[in-house]
């Protein structure tokens, strides 16, 4: 029994002409990615980068396969970076000796969806869901951290010891940027075409990424000097200086330092069709997007006296700093979204640009619990939140997001694709928690001391800094 046809639309000479988004240059990209041995390759050197060798080469294996292993041409789906998008049948495979069947088929709207003549089989009936789910191994620009934990070499005197600029000082934890390490992400959207043609649809996208834990701890049983280092702007000292955790003989104690990063988006996006080929189309996307990014930055000590110098033996003193910054984005977006189609195979590039406004909010917290024996008495004030710049503040700014995707899709089923691509996300302004710290602390006022002096640390404004996620991902696209 002969297989049944679908029906394609074919533009005339004039209406090839008359195109004017054919982009060429794509042809050859396809050309180069769909050949079994440089896709597996392109793949496998990606994902070695990431040392997951054994995943790229099943994935390699399985791409390299199905790509030219079957001699069906598939229908090509319209998979995109959102995966908002379902093969329109004018791109069905028909045999281009089957003129008959071409003449008779009568296109709708834009061509998206058609009937066939007598003697044709029945076109492919519009697809109304859509959707995908996507692995992303997602590369942060990573946040930047003043130097919070010091230690200086054996016999450093006390009065020294983990003070920044001396020779003998040795920082453990800060000074460094953290966050920027491979970690992992999902993407899933939902969508629906709202007419027969599949040249008007609407769709949802949630962005969600693991979280970055960045932790550090150390004990003096396992480094006797610990420090955690801050310029003294007391009248009296007005230098280097650091508050010491442990040090022999005087103090014994620990610290940890904890950080945070989330990132999460929600997109609503509306998407109509401007123009389409024999093997292209090229839509317009825009709507509503929804980000929030959280960081935050804990630093807690604990030290007990034993020595006796400075408070009664035995005493124990906690002291913890947080420092928290939330972004909040809330805006419309707009954009352009192509498909190039080669056999299965289809490239799909998306830009967009989100304007709107970022909701920024920084807390500062710090507190210190002293026990002399009689009983912890806890007053405000760690080290570096002292009740000088303690509080939460909040403003509003202008931002803009820009979004670029680009992802290679192959056709596996009629309902079912495999998609591998590189996306990146941009923000033009975010507070981060390590940038609102200030290291310039007046030491007159640290346990809970009457300040004398200069009024610091202090919250000194916003200090803002642009970022941005890239990565790699890999998925699957479905269309019902």
């Amino acid at each position: 029994m002969a297989q049944a046809l679908s029906c394609p639309e074919i533009p005339n000479a004039s209406d090839l002409a008359a195109i004017p988004f054919r982009l060429d240059f794509l042809d050859l990209a396809v050309d180069l990615m769909v050949g079994p041995t440089n896709f597996a390759l392109l793949m496998r050197v990606f994902i070695m980068n990431m040392k997951l060798k054994s995943f790229a080469l099943a994935v390699s294996a399985v791409l390299g396969s199905a790509g030219f292993a079957s001699a069906q041409q598939w229908a090509p789906s319209s998979p995109s970076p959102y995966q908002l998008s379902a093969a329109p049948a004018m791109y069905s495979q028909a045999s281009p000796s089957d003129e008959s069947c071409v003449a008779g088929c009568t296109n709708k709207g834009g061509g998206h969806a058609g009937s066939c003549g007598d003697g044709c089989s029945e076109c492919r009936d519009p697809r109304g869901l859509w959707g995908g789910v996507e692995f992303v191994f997602l590369f942060p620009k990573g946040r930047e951290l003043p130097a919070l934990v010091t230690t200086s070499t054996p016999n450093t005197p006390a009065f020294q010891a983990g003070v920044l600029g001396l020779p003998t000082t040795q920082v453990l934890f800060g000074n460094d940027r953290i966050g920027d390490q491979l970690h992992a992400a999902a993407r899933i959207t939902v969508g629906k075409w709202l007419d027969d043609e599949e040249s008007v649809g609407v769709g949802v996208r949630y962005f969600g990424t693991e979280g970055d834990r960045t932790s550090f701890s150390l004990d003096s049983t396992e480094n006797p000097i610990i420090a955690r280092p801050f310029y003294n702007s007391d009248p009296l000292v007005d230098a280097q200086d650091s508050l010491r955790i442990a040090y022999p003989g005087r103090f014994t104690g620990n610290v940890g330092v904890t950080t945070s990063s989330d990132l999460y988006s929600f997109d609503v996006l509306g998407r109509v069709n401007l123009d389409y080929g024999s093997n292209y189309r090229l839509d317009v996307i825009g709507g509503y997007q929804n980000t929030r990014l959280d960081d935050g930055l804990t630093i807690g000590s604990f030290t007990t006296d034993v020595g006796g110098i400075n408070n009664p033996l035995g005493t124990t003193i906690a002291i913890v700093d947080g420092f928290d910054a939330r972004d909040i984005f809330n805006g419309g977006s707009l954009g352009l979204w192509y498909e190039h189609y080669r056999g299965p195979w289809v490239v799909a590039a998306m830009a967009k640009f989100g304007l709107g406004q970022m909701s920024e909010t920084v807390r500062i917290s710090g507190s210190n619990t002293v026990n002399t024996g009689g009983g912890p008495v806890t007053t405000p004030g760690g080290l570096l939140a002292q009740p000088t710049n303690i509080g939460t503040y909040h403003r509003k700014e202008t931002a803009f997001v820009p979004e670029f995707a680009l992802n290679l899709n192959r056709r596996l089923t009629d309902h079912l694709d495999v998609t591998v691509g590189y996306s990146i996300i941009y923000f033009s302004s975010v507070v981060l928690a390590g940038d609102q710290i200030d290291t310039v602390v007046n030491g007159t006022q640290i346990l809970g001391g009457p300040l004398l002096g200069p009024a610091d640390p202090s919250f000194q404004g916003f200090n803002d800094s642009d970022y941005f996620v890239h990565g790699l991902s890999l998925g699957l696209n479905f269309h019902f």
